[in-house]
């Protein structure tokens, strides 16, 4: 978003089963409000549309990848590596670790200043086996979790990462989406975050606000020009209710940001565009299961 201008993409998790050079063409068609997409690059997220490794190798195959984008006017927008490369899984972690750092070097490479990620959330105490949520509590076994993971594992960590993604481009912002089970999930956890480095930024969702209570208009106009980028649901408010990311949202976003900021992603794009007929869905071959390495986002 510059000024008045807003540019609406999609994230492409919502078309997996297509090829990239199916879902470019349908998108122009089915839906030509479309301006820019948003591509999965590792982590969690699925990455059948942009082969990293095969990218970061070759510049030959980077320009290729980026003219058929742009052959049917649309713009990279933003790679993204959500992911939890705090895990207490140090297998997994590292793996998390590795491609948000790959998808920060490939998107210095491919002019593109976005990569949208989360913080993570690392165990509660040594040798635990699964992340533990530090949202607070009065509770004494709750007490000191969320600050020991600050001191020893998050402060650390994206201390690190945002001066790795500076040093790719002084540009390019990692994006941490605001999500409850991760460290960054509100305003003040997020700005402790951010506070880190100039390179990190947030990724405004407002739907997650809404399960956990919280007013998504106030945390745009809170978070100001540290919103980098921002995803919208397709949702319909209930007789009586606030629309969920309605203009309200976008209206704070512009009041807050004199500089030049993103707020154009569409996330998961709904099986109709404006009412246009979406593409059939490919059926998979009898006995086959899906890939469940990486879990379904939901839709909320």
């Amino acid at each position: 978003m510059t000024g008045a201008e807003l540019r609406i993409g999609v994230v492409l998790e919502a078309f997996l089963d297509w090829p990239l050079d199916e879902v470019l063409p349908w998108l122009r068609e089915a839906a030509p409000e479309i301006t820019d997409v948003e591509v999965g690059a590792g982590g969690y997220a699925p990455h059948p549309h942009c082969d990293v490794a095969v990218l970061l190798h070759s510049a030959a195959e980077r320009a290729a990848w980026l003219d058929l984008i742009a052959r049917h006017g649309l713009r990279l927008d933003a790679l993204n590596a959500w992911g939890n490369p705090l895990h207490p899984d140090e297998d997994l972690a590292r793996r998390h670790d590795e491609d948000l750092r790959n998808a920060i070097r490939l998107a210095a490479l491919l002019g593109a200043d976005r990569v949208v990620a989360m913080a993570g959330c690392p165990a509660g105490a040594p040798g635990d086996g699964v992340p533990h949520f530090g949202a607070g509590g009065w509770l004494p076994y709750l007490e000191g979790v969320y600050q020991r993971q600050w001191e020893e594992q998050i402060a650390p960590y994206w201390s690190d990462l945002a001066a790795f993604a500076a040093a790719e481009s002084p540009q390019l912002r990692v994006c941490l989406e605001l999500h409850p089970g991760t460290c960054a999930f509100n305003v003040e956890t997020f700005g402790r975050v951010a506070a880190l480095g100039p390179s990190l930024a947030a990724n405004l969702d407002p739907s997650h606000f809404f399960w956990m209570g919280m007013d998504g208009h106030r945390v745009a106009e809170a978070l100001g020009e540290l919103v980098g980028h921002a995803h919208g649901k397709h949702a319909n408010a209930e007789p009586g209710h606030a629309s969920p990311a309605g203009p309200a949202v976008v209206g704070a976003l512009r009041r807050r940001h004199r500089r030049r900021a993103r707020s154009r992603v569409a996330d998961h794009c709904p099986s109709e565009a404006r009412g246009r007929r979406s593409p059939p869905r490919r059926r998979r071959p009898r006995g086959t299961r899906p890939d469940r390495r990486w879990p379904t986002r939901r839709r909320y």
